[in-house]
């Protein structure tokens, strides 16, 4: 049940501007990939949902394609670059989709605007992908995230993201959300999956290999590249808590 304009951007690779001219499709998520945060809010049905980093709209129009399909909610989304970067094309897209109803977008920095949006039971970020500003936008979503919530993130091949994961799953009160069966893997993810396992066998592998070809997460639940964490508990942690990752 995604929207039609999606798939359309997905297939051709190509997304068009306000005024209608055509340019590549950059940044997205695959069709898998925002299939499953359609299924996820499906099943969450959220009230609110927040979104860090709109581009050219296509997780967004999967995210606010749910809420419209369970009949309420609001997806809150910022993005400081979405004028100056992308053109305007992820706003013009959710209206093209006769979807901006559900959505409340702001341009601005997520320390900004994040502390305004309302309680929120889903977030999706997709933004900076350095290992310091992921934490810190963990952070600001984590604060208005209820208990029970769930986040998701893109990108996991990447060395940043996958350590950021680590240290939320370690030191924070998260677990793997496999409410929501995966997607099978695509090829290539299989192929780094069978890498990573291989090498991790070998003699001195820590002392052989860069620690991200051994840390594929393939104990997180790592599936092409997206993972979702469920938030179980408020943070109660002791001002001297710290667990290796």
């Amino acid at each position: 049940m995604l929207p039609a304009l999606l798939m359309d951007a997905i297939a051709s690779g190509e997304v068009h501007r306000p005024d209608g001219t055509p340019t590549p499709l950059l940044g997205n998520v695959t069709e898998q990939q925002a299939q499953r945060l359609y299924d996820v809010v499906r099943t969450l049905r959220p009230e609110a949902t927040i979104e860090i980093g709109l581009a050219h709209g296509i997780s967004t129009l999967a995210i606010a394609q749910a809420l419209h399909d369970n009949g309420h909610g609001v997806h809150h989304v910022v993005d400081p670059y979405q004028s100056a970067q992308w053109e305007g094309i992820g706003v013009a897209n959710l209206e093209r989709a006769g979807l901006d109803d559900r959505v409340r977008f702001t341009e601005a920095f997520p320390e900004e605007a994040i502390p305004t949006f309302p309680p929120a039971g889903f977030a999706f970020i997709d933004a900076s992908h350095l290992f310091d500003l992921t934490l810190v936008d963990f952070v600001l979503v984590d604060k208005r995230l209820a208990i029970g919530g769930v986040i998701g993130f893109h990108d996991m091949w990447m060395a940043s993201l996958r350590k950021a994961a680590r240290y939320i799953l370690a030191n924070r009160s998260y677990r793997i959300y496999d409410d929501v069966p995966p997607r099978a893997e695509s090829a290539g993810w299989q192929r780094k999956r069978a890498w990573s396992e291989l090498a991790r066998r070998a003699p001195r592998a820590d002392r052989i290999f860069r620690p991200e070809v051994l840390q594929l997460l393939p104990d997180l639940g790592v599936r092409d590249s997206m993972i979702f964490i469920e938030k179980t508990g408020d943070d109660d942690r002791d001002w001297r808590f710290h667990q290796q990752f």
